[in-house]
């Protein structure tokens, strides 16, 4: 499906950001950050963050259900938490579901991996300086993963027909 900022709903058609203002909280709250060209990018809560990685370690749409009973081993939690969780984070546009008989099942709009992207290409345009920042996120690169941003660079250069 691409890439879809966060504040977009994925059940708004008009797709109009919902800006929102809040800050950065030390329990691991929920965040918004405005980039400087104007990009918003939500911040996952504590919660929020943990459903997100199981839901894209599952590769599928699951239940509410499922997500509670794979999360009960580390944490106690009431099918209600899980079920707003879920819900909410499908109302940001991060999760989208199905009804299934009497069931949602759910599922992430975006890959882990266009998510990384999307919070990289954040702190790209948030910088004064792009060009000292990337100096600086390629000077903390390991030789594999410099050769591997080279490779990434080499296929979008090609795709672009440069």
């Amino acid at each position: 499906m691409g890439s879809m900022p966060s504040c977009w709903s994925s059940d708004e058609p008009s797709r109009t950001p919902r800006l929102a203002a809040t800050t950065i909280g030390h329990s691991g709250t929920a965040a918004t950050r405005v980039t400087g060209e104007g990009v918003l990018v939500r911040q996952f809560g504590e919660l929020e963050a943990v459903v997100m990685d199981r839901l894209w370690s599952y590769h599928r749409p699951v239940l509410v259900r499922e997500v509670l009973d794979d999360l009960a081993a580390e944490r106690p939690l009431a099918y209600t938490t899980v079920m707003t969780v879920m819900d909410n984070l499908r109302r940001k546009g991060w999760l989208r579901r199905e009804l299934v008989g009497r069931a949602y099942r759910y599922e992430p709009v975006q890959t882990k991996d266009a998510r990384s992207a999307l919070l990289m290409r954040e702190a790209l345009t948030g910088s004064a300086d792009q060009r000292t920042a990337l100096v600086h996120f390629v000077d903390q690169l390991s030789a594999q993963e410099a050769d591997a941003l080279e490779a990434a660079l080499h296929s979008a250069r090609r795709d672009l027909g440069e």
